[in-house]
């Protein structure tokens, strides 16, 4: 017998079995044998709720629970997929009008039940995120909509190589919140966090309900075990502006295993279980993620120790008390300043305020200290014989310095030279216990020798801003030098809190110019500056626009209204309503859309 007719003679139906049953038997094994998709809605193609090329709308069961800002729904056909995010959503009945909804029951009766209740669908605006295949048109047909899978989040990161990928934070499948496989990750683009296609992200909202500093860290955590698994050669230097947060990090050493994690988080958030079960998810997820044993893995190793590094400007400081390692102590002479930070010394920290007189004054007399500091026969400037100056000048004498500028006492008046004599003392009398080495032309400056691979803690929590733009701009400077070196590091990123106290917005200082040039050429030296601050509305406009990443936290209506927030479109009416753990997400080299993610507790809190 020929194979043709064994073939046929086996798929002959026998007598006891017709061949539609043998159909019907065929197609239940197709089915048992492919997965079940649940498909929850349709494409809306109306007069009213009309597709674009870049978005559309959608209806979908009022059983599914559907986020705003974080769901992520698939639209497909015979021939097309796109996937989109949820930017909006409204619902509507078939009642014809309110009036109708009044009377229906009752006449404003709302224990009545009526005979027939009205239809009511919820409608959601999605965003197109990416499609296949890859067009610019909008939606022609009622699609088939469901919830995105774990391949069409991958699909969706397709858009990023893995070898690029630096963790961004999580969308929530609504599942089991400690089941770490119902936190699905999202992805930033490592080339635009520090260069060399982009750089700096800017983390806004609240102080306290935002979680700026503990996304900050998030990011930083993850751009380093990016760096581990690229064999990248990483520096942060993270500048503790407030409290004592930053010098806590090295408490995540002390932490033996994953179950004193979770029993810390328990701790941590007592009656608040729902909290406590996202994120103990949220690190199994991360756990799972990075790849960590222990949970001092966070924390880059060298080939002895741990590779964590602090600066203070005393032992005396109390952020130092906890910390296992001996901290490094810092001080700035004279010269070690740049000319732009002496010019900042000469106008106490306030040059917008100094009159046209005292700004014309002010530069050439940073020029002249200058030139006496380079010419190494003038060891008697310090700060010290500058306050002593300055009190000369300011009792009716010539003291030195002041006068040795040319023009001094014919083209500079008096007591115009008085005047800045003046902001002279005042800055020295009131900073010396600060990080200012009086009595030697140089201190003891955080130089390119002093910044390891790893992270570098650095000490800016006092009450003077001046010395705090001073030490923040003097290192971002010996980063420039180090970058642009033989031996640079493949990645440096630079945390700061309060962004716009160093930048701030309609105001000029020799030192703001320094940061706004280093945002606009940082991309270039693999530089990337993360800032942190309340109102993005009083940042200079020039450091803000340089970013390629935004970050925003739970902000008021009345910040939101600002311009640097047009960019957040449809989500903006969500962000008054973020909770902690809750940030949107906007780098638009990514994503052409912000979204909605969530991030974990950082460990060192839990301590």
């Amino acid at each position: 017998m020929s194979e043709e007719n064994d073939r046929q003679q086996a798929v002959r139906p026998s007598d006891n079995i017709s061949s539609l049953q043998m159909q019907q038997n065929a197609q239940q094994i197709v089915q048992s044998q492919t997965p079940q998709i649940n498909y929850i809605g349709k494409v809306i193609i109306s007069d009213r709720d009309r597709a674009k090329h870049n978005e559309f709308y959608v209806w979908a069961s009022k059983e599914e629970n559907i986020e705003v800002g974080s769901a992520i729904l698939v639209a497909e056909d015979d021939r097309d997929r796109i996937v989109g995010l949820v930017v909006d959503s409204y619902s509507t009945s078939s009642a014809e009008n309110a009036l109708a909804e009044f009377y229906s029951s009752e006449v404003g009766n709302p224990l009545t039940q009526p005979h027939i209740e009205p239809r009511v669908i919820t409608v959601y605006k999605i965003r197109i995120l990416r499609r296949e295949p890859t067009i610019a048109k909008p939606p022609t047909s009622r699609m088939r909509v469901r919830f995105a899978s774990q391949q069409d989040i991958d699909f969706l990161n397709q858009t990023i190589a893995p070898e690029n990928r630096v963790l961004a934070g999580f969308l929530y499948s609504f599942s089991e919140p400690e089941n770490p496989n119902s936190w699905i990750p999202l992805y930033y683009d490592a080339r635009y966090i520090a260069g060399p296609e982009g750089a700096h992200a800017m983390i806004t909202g609240k102080s306290g309900l935002a979680a700026k500093t503990t996304y900050a860290l998030f990011l930083i955590f993850s751009f380093l075990q990016w760096s581990r698994n690229n064999n990248k050669r990483v520096a942060v230097v993270a500048f503790n502006v407030k409290q004592c947060d930053l010098f806590r990090i090295g408490s995540i050493l002390q932490m033996q295993s994953w179950d004193q994690v979770e029993d810390a988080i328990r701790r941590y958030f007592r009656n608040r279980s729902e909290i406590a079960s996202t994120n103990i998810g949220l690190w199994r997820r991360l756990r799972q993620e990075f790849n960590l044993t222990s949970p001092s893995d966070l924390i880059p190793g060298g080939s002895n120790n741990p590779q964590v590094y602090f600066w203070t400007y005393n032992l005396t400081d109390r952020c130092v008390q906890g910390i296992a390692s001996h901290p490094n102590i810092y001080s700035y002479g004279i010269g070690d300043l740049s000319r732009n930070e002496l010019e900042e010394v000469l106008s106490g920290g306030d040059y917008d305020s100094l009159t046209d007189p005292q700004q014309q004054y002010v530069n050439p007399l940073a020029r002249t200290i200058e030139e006496q500091i380079q010419s190494q026969r003038a060891q008697n400037i310090t700060f010290a014989q500058l306050l002593n100056d300055a009190r000369e000048v300011m009792q009716g004498q010539r003291g030195a310095i002041f006068y040795r500028v040319r023009g001094a006492g014919n083209t500079y008046r008096d007591d115009t030279i008085r005047a800045v004599a003046r902001r002279v003392a005042n800055f020295l009398e009131g900073n010396r216990n600060f990080g200012l080495m009086m009595d030697q032309q140089r201190g003891n400056p955080i130089t390119d020798t002093n910044i390891h691979e790893g992270v570098n803690i650095i000490q800016l929590n006092f009450s003077s801003e001046i010395m705090q733009r001073l030490i923040f701009n003097n290192v971002l400077n010996r980063l420039l030098q180090i970058q642009q070196s033989p031996q640079p590091f493949d990645h440096v990123l630079v945390f700061v809190d309060e962004l716009n106290k160093f930048a701030p917005k309609r105001y000029y200082s020799p030192i703001k110019e320094s940061i706004i040039d280093m945002a606009a050429r940082a991309r270039s030296l693999n530089i990337g500056l993360i800032g942190a601050q309340q109102f993005a509305s009083l940042i200079d406009e020039e450091v803000y626009g340089n970013a390629s990443t935004y970050v925003i936290g739970n902000t008021d209506d009345a910040e939101l209204k600002n311009e640097e927030y047009k960019k957040f479109g449809d989500l903006k009416s969500l962000i008054p309503e973020l909770m902690q753990g809750e940030t949107i997400i906007y780098q638009l080299a990514s994503y052409n859309s912000p979204i909605k993610v969530r991030f974990p507790i950082m460990l060192h809190q839990l301590q």
